[in-house]
């Protein structure tokens, strides 16, 4: 007999809200966004011989454009007094931009905003098809929503801004999918990107390190295709000449010796610690309400004329945890490679020097990892996931309109990041330690205290 049309929805409701409350985010940012952009000239922002005052979208649309029309992308200075913002987004994510350069820029806007929010929408689905399978049994969608939800001031900037977030993390979720029974179609796919986005290739050495040669080997190979689909397109002489215009651009960023506020990694958060002197001409919303933006805990003139090495030093840390507690020697799970991915893209954002806050959406495989963990009551997944929503989620202006400048100044999301990955770090390390000692196939710690512990027969070494 079927079921009633009113029992079916109030079963589903919870389901039906969440995703009607999805639409309804992403419909307001993606209307304030194409709003602003339908209010400019849209034949002045097709002239891309002069300066235009343009935001994100804009920027990369232009450059878009400049590459359709064989122009230098990276450097468009044109004799102007000021400067326009040019793009900083890689030669091949640009050249799948181009197709959007024959629309009207606001029309441009709106189909990038749609397939952002729908890839968004994808990643929430196969997640939830990943954590089933981590468990080995299913797992309720709330724990992917959950993991959407203590990102949401994340996903909200990515929105705002129309970044390209939602772009990585779905060939992410997608590649680890991927992985056990298709290993160099997953690390194809896991190299996506790295190609829209130069900081993922961290991922690489994660699989070299752990032996995932087939991986490695379509890792590899797919980024070698987007560099020939770039050079095809622009052609041998031209496409030269913005590749070593990109390289000049990211040498030029002085993102790794100078303090700015805006930016929430590790690098920042110590500079901004042993700067031996407030700095009054930073450009923040703290700033206008005279708040520094910057608190020097401790300040030293000889650390600071050290800085670079104190970072260095700092790096070197994040990176060795990274590599004790993914040492290769043992079959790998599919719950395995999700912690692992999670702690890399984590030493990831702590140790760029460019980490915006809308980067900090890459952390999802790191947050959905505690999520579950901590649905089977791991202790330590307490810890992090306190500190995910103490320092990373409630620090804002939506969550707390007058103690978010406190968070700030103390660079809080910074110290949210470090906190997961040392929860990541004990958690791994602590799991190879116990199968060191046993000499038997790596299982969960907790193998007594719960039924979710049998392998998965397809989760083998990606090799």
């Amino acid at each position: 007999m079927q079921e009633p049309l009113v029992s079916r929805l109030r079963r589903r409701w919870p389901d039906v809200t969440f995703w009607f409350a999805f639409c309804v985010l992403a419909i307001a940012i993606s209307v304030r966004n194409v709003r602003k952009n339908y209010k400019k000239d849209q034949v002045a922002m097709q002239d891309t011989s002069s300066y235009f005052d343009v935001s994100d979208f804009e920027c990369f649309y232009r450059g878009a454009l400049r590459m359709r029309r064989g122009e230098l992308m990276y450097y468009p200075n044109y004799g102007t007094r000021k400067e326009e913002m040019y793009t900083a987004l890689p030669p091949f994510q640009q050249l799948l931009l181009v197709p959007l350069t024959y629309l009207r820029p606001w029309h441009a806007e709106i189909v990038y905003s749609i397939v952002s929010w729908a890839l968004l929408a994808f990643t929430l689905l196969l997640a939830g098809r990943l954590v089933n399978r981590v468990r080995g049994s299913p797992v309720s969608p709330w724990v992917t929503r959950g993991a959407f939800l203590l990102l949401i001031p994340f996903v909200a900037l990515v929105g705002r801004y129309n970044q390209t977030g939602f772009f990585l993390v779905f060939p992410i979720v997608l590649g680890l999918l991927l992985l056990p029974r298709r290993a160099m179609l997953g690390g194809a796919v896991l190299a996506l990107p790295a190609a829209l986005k130069l900081l993922p290739i961290v991922v690489l050495p994660w699989l070299l390190w752990k032996r995932a040669w087939r991986a490695s080997i379509g890792f590899v190979l797919c980024l070698i295709a987007t560099t020939a689909a770039f050079y095809v397109y622009q052609g041998p002489e031209l496409a030269n000449r913005e590749i070593r215009a990109y390289v000049e651009k990211l040498k030029l960023d002085r993102g790794f010796e100078d303090y700015n506020e805006r930016y929430q990694g590790m690098p920042n958060m110590i500079r901004a610690t042993i700067t031996p002197k407030y700095e009054s001409t930073l450009n923040s919303k703290a700033q206008e309400m005279n708040w520094d933006g910057v608190r020097n805990f401790l300040p030293s003139k000889f650390l600071t004329e050290h800085s670079n090495i104190v970072i260095l030093l700092a790096c070197g840390i994040i990176a060795l945890g990274c590599a004790l507690a993914t040492r290769r020697r043992w079959p790998d799970t599919d719950r395995r490679r999700l912690a692992e991915i999670g702690l890399v893209l984590v030493a990831m954002l702590l140790i760029s020097p460019h980490t915006w806050k809308h980067y900090y959406w890459y952390a999802f495989p790191a947050v959905l990892f505690v999520l579950l963990e901590a649905t089977e009551r791991k202790k330590w997944a307490y810890v992090a996931l306190a500190g995910i929503v103490v320092l990373m989620t409630l620090p804002h202006r939506s969550g707390m309109p007058y103690l978010w400048m406190y968070f700030h100044v103390f660079h809080s999301m910074v110290w949210g990041l470090i906190v997961v990955w040392a929860c990541l770090v004990y958690h791994l390390a602590r799991q190879r330690a116990a199968v060191a000692e046993t000499g038997g196939p790596e299982l969960p710690v907790t193998v007594a205290r719960t039924r979710d512990t049998r392998r998965d027969d397809d989760a083998r070494m990606v090799q």
